[in-house]
Parts: C-alpha cells; structure tokens; sequence
C-alpha cells in the first residue's frame, strides 16, 4: 500500500518558473518533510489504518511541531534529539536539587573524600549521602 504520495517541493520553487514547466499545480507548495508526515499519517487514519510507533532520527526528533503533533494524536514515537534541543515544555518550571555543601553536585565523591576513608553513595531521590568505610 503507497501512503504519501505528494510531491515534495524544495521552497525555493514556490516562486519559480519552472513549476510551470513541470506542470506543478498552482496550489502545490513546499512543506516541511516534518508536516507531510504528520499529514500521511492523518490520511491513514482516516481509513481506518492505526499508526504504528514512529520513529525519526534527529532530523525529525529536533522539530518540536513534529513531537507536539504526534502527542496532540496520542501516537507512540521515539524520536532522536540532539543534546542541544530543549525537550521541555513551556509550562516546566525549573528546581534545582539541594546540594550537600561538599563536592561535585550529583553525589560523586572528590579524591580527598575517598582518601579519607569517606565513600558516596546516592539516595533515590538523587542527593549524596555519605557513610565511613
């Protein structure tokens, strides 16, 4: 079965005269790969068809309209972000974890810890705690 068979357009062509060369119709205009997904998998499910997982590299998990419009749908996706790209939403509010006073935040014991006999383990919660060996 062929799903999304549109013509992709780069946007440069929206303006061009060689669409009419290439007898592109007037309403064909470039749209982000990102939207003619969302769009293929709209037009599968209007014929009944359920969407499987879907999955991207980041190409695809960068977009934040792509992720929201997969939720908005309620479709399962795993999609690769870069470590640059905020995944957050906007209505997130930041906290920052107490800190012990001592050492690196996250409970990582520096050398002078360990060589005083001190070891670092980590509490569920995330938050160093100490105990002598």
């Amino acid at each position: 079965m062929s799903v999304g068979l549109e013509a992709v357009l780069p946007e440069t062509w929206n303006d061009d005269p060689r669409r009419t060369a290439c007898r592109v119709p007037g309403e064909v205009t470039h749209q982000p790969k990102w939207q003619l997904a969302l769009d293929m998998i709209d037009e599968m499910r209007t014929w009944g068809i359920v969407a499987p997982p879907i999955l991207g590299d980041a190409a695809y998990g960068d977009v934040t309209g792509l992720r929201t419009g997969l939720e908005e749908r309620g479709l399962e996706y795993v999609l690769h972000v870069r470590g640059a790209t905020s995944a957050v939403s906007t209505d997130s509010v930041a906290v920052t974890a107490e800190h012990c006073g001592r050492g690196r935040y996250g409970g990582l014991a520096s050398s002078a810890n360990v060589q005083s006999g001190e070891r670092a383990t980590t509490t569920r919660a995330g938050s160093p705690r100490r105990r002598r060996r």
